[in-house]
């Protein structure tokens, strides 16, 4: 790989980790939103917020609070933070879309770099999803009567 591709990988590697914490920053607002609406339901239930960045109908980062709600695993990632890219440590999201939009073609890489507002940030979008589930008594006391 080229120096100048390994430049425009961490150009993008920028873009995508801010916009992951744009995520997280929105994850955490919209959770505080569905924890309020909680409260003025007569049933406990329990708050579920969920974030999901997107190109196209591709999932490039998703995360849920509390932990483990996502809509749909990510099956194809079975190695730990950092993820790798052309020897360059990059996020989750970035790593994804590499390797499904650039890797096969490097001029996708150029023309997303080098245009990350006209190019990248128009095809992007940020799905939130705030929901309250039924809670669930997993391991009852011993006192509780069936």
């Amino acid at each position: 790989m080229t120096e100048e591709q390994k430049n425009l990988i961490e150009q993008l590697n920028v873009y995508f980790k801010m916009k992951e914490d744009e995520c997280e920053t929105l994850l955490q607002k919209k959770y505080e939103e569905v924890v309020e609406l909680q409260k003025t339901l007569p049933v406990k239930m329990q708050p579920i917020s969920i974030i999901t960045l997107c190109y196209k109908h591709l999932h490039l980062f998703e995360k849920s609070i509390p932990d483990g709600f996502t809509k749909r695993k990510i099956l194809d990632i079975w190695v730990d933070d950092p993820f790798w890219v052309a020897g360059i440590p990059v996020c989750l999201s970035m790593y994804r879309f590499f390797n499904r939009i650039c890797k096969t073609d490097m001029n996708n890489l150029k023309l997303f770099a080098t245009d990350i507002p006209g190019r990248l940030e128009n095809v992007l979008r940020i799905d939130n999803e705030m929901r309250l589930s039924k809670l669930t008594v997993i391991n009852p006391p011993d006192d509780f009567d069936f």
